[in-house]
């Protein structure tokens, strides 16, 4: 929900020339959105790494 609703919405209006008003707040929230999302997908790889998952059976 967080990419689609907020990233992309946001990312799509300033795509085709919108004029879009970011405050403090929204960038906090993005910045943290964004880092939990990216840390959340380091640690799935990792532990398929650990795992060894990614070996076909």
């Amino acid at each position: 929900m967080f990419i689609d609703v907020i990233l992309l919405k946001r990312r799509n209006s300033i795509a085709h020339g919108e004029e879009a008003i970011v405050t403090i707040d929204e960038i906090d929230g993005l910045v943290d959105g964004t880092t939990s999302l990216m840390r959340a997908f380091k640690n799935e790889v990792e532990n398929k790494i650990y795992q060894k998952a990614y070996l076909a059976t």
